[in-house]
């Protein structure tokens, strides 16, 4: 791995006069990973928390991270013909939030369109096995630029032929339909396809949305009272009362403060009559990590002496 970021360096070195070289590789359609050849596991990096990497997970993401260094207008046009022919969905999306970066909505279009093309005729693969992820980094590119225009196919994804719920297309869909989310993960959970231990991701939707949207509640109760749902599930769906759908966790907003309060009324009123062991515990722990970020931001809001 030194020798490889030694020898990629030396390209970052040698500026535009590396193009063609790099170019002339990525042509070819080729890679080699690097860090399951050296631990066996999947490579640390993803491209839907950012576009820095200490060591490159492959040679080729190595190559697209000199020539974001590299820079200028030749390694721009590189970048965007990659974009336009790549298969691979990780390096779709690294290569639209470095495009992003470089020139602002200037390859949104072409971002967006080679992600819905994927997503509806994945490229067979013949020199290196497809990525699991490629579906998870393809709808991260439409939730990046929050574009809703692949909304219907993705609702016509979301349940499988054998009962699993699609979390990727959900999470596309939460993230750019927002509240709308709600009535589709509703509908989708009376579809009979479904089993109950795919149910939770449709339940997590009203959880997001639970002390601030009212339709968002009569799922969510049905959720946590369902006792065919696993346990785990409905424990960490209460838990999470305290997590999803604020905005600042560490430091409330004003409307954090108002979701924080909003759900503890909610507590109030429901542990009372929990479903089981499972919920009453798992209602007293939200209550008690809720009342803490109360307390936090109250004491925050103080004026100082």
């Amino acid at each position: 791995m030194r020798q490889v970021v030694h020898e990629l360096e030396s390209l970052i070195a040698a500026g535009p006069l590396a193009l063609p070289a790099i170019k002339e590789f990525l042509d070819r359609n080729e890679d080699i990973d690097y860090e399951p050849a050296a631990g066996g596991k999947r490579s640390s990096f993803d491209p839907r928390n950012g576009t820095e990497f200490v060591t490159p997970p492959s040679l080729r993401f190595g190559l697209l991270d000199a020539l974001r260094r590299i820079g200028g207008a030749g390694a721009e046009k590189l970048m965007a013909e990659v974009l336009g022919t790549t298969g691979r969905g990780s390096e779709v999306l690294y290569l639209a939030r470095v495009l992003q970066d470089v020139a602002p909505n200037k390859y949104r279009d072409l971002a967006v369109t080679v992600a819905r093309d994927l997503l509806t005729n994945p490229i067979a693969r013949t020199g290196s096995p497809a990525d699991p992820l490629d579906k998870a980094y393809l709808f991260g590119v439409l939730s990046f630029y929050r574009d809703a225009s692949f909304a219907a196919q993705a609702q016509a994804q979301l349940v499988s032929a054998d009962g699993k719920v699609d979390r990727t297309a959900m999470k596309y869909l939460l993230t750019t339909l927002g509240e709308q989310t709600l009535a589709i993960a509703q509908q989708t959970w009376n579809d009979p396809r479904i089993t109950a231990d795919q149910k939770e991701p449709l339940a997590r939707v009203a959880l997001t949305y639970l002390g601030t949207n009212p339709q968002a509640e009569p799922l969510y109760k049905t959720a946590i009272n369902d006792l065919s749902l696993p346990k785990d599930h409905r424990r960490e769906l209460i838990e999470d009362l305290n997590t999803d759908g604020f905005v600042n966790k560490r430091n409330p907003t004003a409307a954090d403060v108002a979701l924080i309060q909003n759900r503890l009324l909610f507590i109030q009123q429901n542990a009372p009559n929990a479903t089981d062991v499972v919920n009453a515990k798992a209602f007293a722990e939200a209550h008690k990590d809720l009342l803490q970020m109360l307390n936090k931001a109250n004491a925050s809001a103080q004026p100082k002496p």
